[in-house]
């Protein structure tokens, strides 16, 4: 696909964090977005259940650009960790992502360490190359089964 590089960390941003499904039309590559269940099940508009349902009803068109899971993200973590430079806040660090409460120590401890933002811009580097990694998974070309 032909985004510049705005698009694709809006793209990603979206899929990641809003309360939106994003879709992709399997023919003219049209992205749509389309209300989230969490979404609907907080708001009871009717046109946003209308639209979702209008969206379902024609799946076969569309396939979903997926989300990373927990587990992607917990790798991006480990990622992030073991390139740091070698000191003894790495180390906690990796002591920390091992223990319970993973994620929320692990924010807590780059924030206090000023590490916060280089965390952000590599998770968000990381974010837009997964979700370019979907598209293409959606448009290559599917193996024969022999």
């Amino acid at each position: 696909m032909n985004f510049t590089q705005e698009e694709w960390k809006s793209l990603a941003e979206n899929v990641h964090f809003g309360g939106y499904e994003y879709y992709i039309h399997k023919l003219n590559r049209v992205i749509i977005e389309v209300p989230s269940e969490e979404l609907l099940n907080c708001d009871e508009d009717l046109n946003m259940r209308n639209e979702r349902k209008n969206y379902e009803d024609i799946h076969e068109l569309f396939e979903r650009i997926q989300p990373m899971t927990n587990e992607g993200l917990f790798e991006l973590i480990e990622e992030f960790v073991f390139e740091l430079p070698e000191s003894n806040d790495k180390y906690r660090l990796e002591e920390l992502i091992k223990g319970t409460y993973a994620f929320t120590n692990f924010n807590s401890e780059i924030k206090r360490l000023g590490v916060y933002d280089k965390w952000k811009d590599y998770k968000k580097q990381k974010q837009i190359r997964w979700v370019q990694n979907e598209v293409n998974r959606i448009f290559e070309p599917e193996e024969d089964l022999l």
